[in-house]
């Protein structure tokens, strides 16, 4: 299945697929990270000696490469971290078991939904550092010369 998706007459991209997403993988990023050799990580990932010396030049690859190494130093290689590159993997998996009209209806609702969580994204975040939704506060004060006198009022946004 390409990266490209017909349904309904509309063209629908991958969002793991090449003209979406940087030409390396998690997996590319934790080789060069654990310092593989050149000829192994060409071979593993089906690249050429000039792509590969193009991707050791990104910015945003050199940056990824020297975050994992740290955190590797910090905390090893964990669970979690293990789970984050299995789960790049299987992204494209997942986008194509979605894509397909094979697929029951059910599963793609749970498959949908369960990247939406991985993600991050079935949870509110804070705006504003005012909570969950933002919330709102209202002060009215009422004044006279001998006390103050005043009431706050605090809640959520509807």
């Amino acid at each position: 299945m390409s990266s490209q998706e017909t349904m309904s007459g509309l063209q629908l991209y991958s969002p793991v697929g090449p003209e979406l997403r940087p030409e390396w993988s998690m997996r590319l990023v934790m080789d060069v990270a654990l310092n593989a050799s050149t000829e192994s990580i060409l071979e593993a990932h089906d690249l050429q000696h000039h792509q590969f010396e193009k991707i050791l030049l990104n910015p945003t690859f050199v940056l990824q490469v020297d975050d994992l190494r740290k955190q590797l130093e910090k905390e090893g290689a964990t669970f979690k971290l293990k789970s984050q590159l299995q789960a790049d993997f299987y992204l494209t998996t997942v986008h194509q078991m979605i894509m397909s009209q094979d697929t029951d209806e059910r599963v793609k609702t749970r498959l949908i939904e369960d990247v939406v969580r991985w993600g991050g994204l079935d949870t509110p975040q804070p705006v504003g550092g005012q909570g969950a939704l933002g919330g709102f506060q209202i002060n009215i004060s009422f004044s006279d010369e001998s006390r103050q006198r005043g009431i706050t009022i605090e809640g959520n946004s509807p």
